[in-house]
């Protein structure tokens, strides 16, 4: 993965994805609209939850608490490997950290029954902020 331009005109960056470019919008979880953002790549930063039927994202420091602005984590790349198979304790170690994530947004699939506003599928991209 390499995101070597950015442009703060357009609000995004050009990410090598898969063997191709995307463009990677950045995304508030607060406050930017969803709807504007279906099937496009987004960058976003909040607080990484992790742990049993638990990935998300959310701009909370409260996990569960702020599910309207909220996101599930989808963590199968593109081969369908589940990557929290062999990533655990790195993904376990950012529980309850802030982070940036890059992936799709994806409004028909609401994550873990249905409770979150939109899954990030497609994740390919983690962070810790400091």
């Amino acid at each position: 993965m390499g995101c070597n331009y950015s442009s703060k005109q357009h609000a995004f960056s050009l990410c090598f994805v898969n063997d191709r470019f995307v463009r990677v919008y950045d995304f508030d979880l607060a406050n930017d609209s969803v709807s504007d953002f279906v099937g496009k790549f987004v960058k976003v930063q909040g607080y990484y939850y992790y742990g049993f039927e638990q990935s998300e994202i959310n701009p909370s420091t409260n996990s569960l608490s702020n599910l309207d602005h909220a996101f599930w984590v989808s963590t199968i790349d593109s081969k369908t490997v589940l990557i929290d198979v062999f990533f655990e304790k790195e993904l376990e170690a950012l529980n309850r950290k802030k982070v940036v994530l890059m992936g799709k947004i994806d409004t028909f699939s609401k994550g873990h029954m249905g409770m979150y506003t939109a899954t990030l599928d497609s994740t390919f991209f983690i962070e810790e902020k400091p």
